[in-house]
């Protein structure tokens, strides 16, 4: 609620443009782009709130990355993150899981 009031004080400024495709010239997509990086932030947390999603850090102690959970659009191109996802990629829960096995056996 009170991120919701946030935004109904201060709105994101944006451009709009319509944008075709060059390998589909019969294709358009309307388009919205956030005019500095505050507005940008503001969209993006505007859809994460009005979207209802959840996000997360990555569990790797090295990694600072946070990623989506649930399901993603196509136009997105991105996979479904369940909810028991602790990494934000393989890279990630492998390096963790290689310095669990050394911290145990630097403790045995």
């Amino acid at each position: 609620m009170a991120a919701a009031l946030l935004f109904n004080r201060d709105l994101p400024t944006m451009r709009q443009g319509i944008l075709w495709y060059p390998n589909q010239p019969e294709r358009y997509h309307y388009k919205l782009f956030p005019v500095s990086l505050r507005d940008a932030l503001l969209h993006q947390a505007g859809e994460a709130i009005s979207g209802n999603r959840s996000f997360r850090r990555c569990r790797n102690e090295g990694c600072l990355n946070w990623f989506r959970l649930g399901p993603h659009d196509a136009s997105e191109g991105r996979k479904t993150y369940t909810a028991r996802r602790e990494f934000c990629s393989d890279r990630c829960r492998v390096s963790s899981a290689r310095r669990q096995k050394k911290e145990a056996a630097a403790n045995a």
